[in-house]
């Protein structure tokens, strides 16, 4: 076995068939890394037949004139289960990049490490593969921030109905209201990109060229960067709640006769549906009054939510989310996600990554957050963290002590 430098085609054609595919282990994201001075290898394993067996992006940044650091984002492609084709990957890959001037290799495996009800309580796990990684000679070297520990998976093989059921209440009211309101979801393109960003700017901590990036780059049949955008009709949200409003007065009387013609001790169920039936009311002609004013500032309509995603192979990664700060009472993202499941769950999508969640998932400041993102009905992923394979011990104690990157325990 050895490891070679692949071409693009072949890269993508094993890359593209994998168990651990990724929209980060593409060629679309080491074009996208040029940008930002990273040079980009495609290596992989190959037996005696010449098949690829194992791989992996490798890119990387001068560290000197000579030497260099390498990332392998979210992990190789590789069994991670398999020890003895992760030793002999480990073990070629270090001769290789040794030749090639590396000190260092990091790489952050997506591994589901351990994996979390909504309860915050254990149902899986797979401990053996970090310690497979250990035993392979790599170092535990910490997380890159605080949004790095954990994201939110949603599996889609159930049907449809199934995934929607697994929603919790909140969710399903948020995005009941707003089909109420008479919301539509839409697919935007690079002419909206200005409203896009101004929608996210205040959620997200990246640049607007950063998403400009990677709509230019994530641009293939493989691997696409989609925005989608949900608009408020006003003048469908007033006939909406009037309608809705007509109907629960028409039961509110039906009710207020039946209280008058009932003597019997069962009236205490027609008050308590009384009494609901008046706070709908009330509530309705709130909604009247507000979506009576947001039609006088904005009678064509206005853009109030939006998400982008990167669709690779049969995966749905969320990548971004925002909305219009002047209607926020409006939770409108709940329903784009929904949408875009809905629409890529009928063209056999069945993953769908929900987005990363802070590492102290007990933090009350990003309890929103987190409630929001599984109110869909994932699964909290933990992962194992980055990992250091060091090729260079000499240089690397050397530049760890100047960076102050010494490996850490796990």
């Amino acid at each position: 076995m050895k490891i070679i430098e692949l071409t693009e085609d072949q890269f993508r054609n094993y890359s593209g068939v994998h168990s651990r595919r990724n929209h980060l282990q593409t060629i679309e994201y080491a074009r996208m890394k040029k940008e930002d001075n990273y040079e980009s290898l495609f290596l992989g394993l190959v037996d005696d037949n010449e098949n690829i067996i194992a791989g992996s992006l490798i890119l990387s940044k001068k560290i000197n004139n000579k030497n260099k650091q390498g990332y392998a984002p979210w992990g190789f492609l590789i069994d991670y289960n398999n020890k003895d084709l992760l030793n002999i990957f480990t073990t070629k890959l270090k001769e290789y990049l040794r030749k090639k001037d590396f000190v260092y290799l990091q790489t952050n495996p997506n591994i589901r490490y351990k994996v979390y009800d909504k309860k915050l309580t254990i149902i899986d796990g797979n401990a053996n593969n970090i310690n497979i990684l250990k035993s392979c000679g790599y170092n535990f070297a910490g997380y890159k921030d605080e949004f790095s520990k954990y994201s939110i998976y949603l599996k889609g093989e159930d049907s449809i109905n199934a995934i929607y059921n697994k929603f919790n209440r909140s969710t399903k009211r948020n995005i009941e209201f707003c089909l109420n309101m008479g919301i539509t979801v839409h697919k935007g393109n690079l002419d909206n990109f200005d409203l896009f960003y101004d929608l996210v700017k205040n959620t997200s901590t990246k640049s607007m060229d950063f998403y400009r990036k990677l709509s230019s780059y994530f641009n293939t049949d493989y691997n696409k960067f989609e925005i989608f955008f949900a608009k408020l009709n006003p003048e469908v949200y007033i006939n909406n709640f009037q309608y809705l409003l007509k109907q629960e007065q028409e039961k509110n009387n039906k009710i207020s006769n039946d209280m008058k013609n009932d003597y019997r001790a069962s009236s205490s169920k027609l008050i308590n549906q009384k009494m609901k039936s008046d706070r709908l009311i009330e509530k309705y002609k709130k909604e009247i009054i507000r979506a009576t004013n947001v039609y006088k500032i904005f009678p064509d309509g206005i853009i109030i939510g939006t998400c982008g995603i990167i669709r690779n192979n049969k995966s749905i990664y969320f990548i971004v989310d925002g909305y219009n700060k002047q209607l926020n009472y409006i939770h409108s993202v709940p329903l784009i996600k929904w949408e875009i499941i809905k629409i890529y769950h009928t063209v056999n999508y069945r993953e769908f990554y929900l987005g990363p969640v802070h590492s102290d998932l007990n933090n009350k400041e990003y309890q929103g957050l987190l409630q929001s993102k599984l109110g869909l009905g994932g699964e909290i992923v933990e992962y194992p963290g980055n990992f250091n394979l060091i090729t260079n011990k000499y240089l690397y104690t050397i530049y760890s002590n100047f960076t102050n990157m010494g490996n850490q325990k796990k």
